[in-house]
């Protein structure tokens, strides 16, 4: 429970200043439990396992769950948090016919990356994360496919696993002609982290 509460307040924390003014309560409905029939989408294990959709003011996002200890999805080398929108969250701004739930996600595909596939995303997490060097530790490699009700807009999540838990993300729009590489940290690395940007601000 700690953990999904954690998760609401991270959501909360990614509301545009101006909205933040008039939105101080919780996000109603934020785990989806009272979404109308068919609009959440199935997350296939084992990825459901790293993942949870979320119901947000916005629409639809995809974050980390966790349990025990706090996991989040940073941007690559800093402390900026990110999370998977469904669609842009300004459709909502001024309509009065959609809801949150009309900003979501239309279906998911996941699978275990091996041979040539596990080859080209290991290529793929070189240039995310602009190096030569594959970490001893990394293991296995899941793609994540996410299509929205937005247009079909497709998205690719690539998640490189430590052990038997993300530590990496590379997310690609538009067959990867664009994307943004994700460090997955949680407990003690998450913390270190969030100290060592706050120094360099100051």
């Amino acid at each position: 429970m700690r953990g999904i509460i954690f998760t609401c307040l991270f959501v909360l924390s990614l509301v545009p200043p101006a909205a933040a003014q008039t939105e101080t309560d919780p996000d109603p409905d934020i785990l989806c439990e009272n979404a109308p029939p068919g609009t959440v989408a199935e997350i296939p294990p084992p990825v459901a396992e790293w993942i949870i959709l979320l119901c947000t003011r916005r629409g639809q996002t995809l974050a980390a769950r966790f349990g025990d200890e706090v996991e989040m999805w940073l941007e690559r080398g800093t402390a900026i948090p990110f999370q998977l929108a469904a669609a842009p969250a300004n459709l909502l701004e001024g309509s009065s016919t959609l809801t949150k739930y009309d900003l979501r996600f239309d279906r998911f595909a996941a699978r275990l990356a091996t041979d040539v596939h596990r080859d080209f995303l290991l290529d793929l997490w070189r240039n995310a994360y602009e190096t030569d060097e594959i970490p001893s530790d990394l293991g296995d490699v899941f793609q994540l496919d996410t299509v929205s009700v937005y247009r079909g807009d497709v998205a690719n999540m690539f998640i490189y696993l430590r052990g038997d838990a993300p530590r990496w993300i590379v997310v690609c729009r538009d067959q990867c002609r664009s994307g943004i590489a994700l460090d997955v940290l949680r407990g003690a690395e998450l913390e270190a982290r969030v100290v060592e940007q706050e120094r360099l601000r100051q």
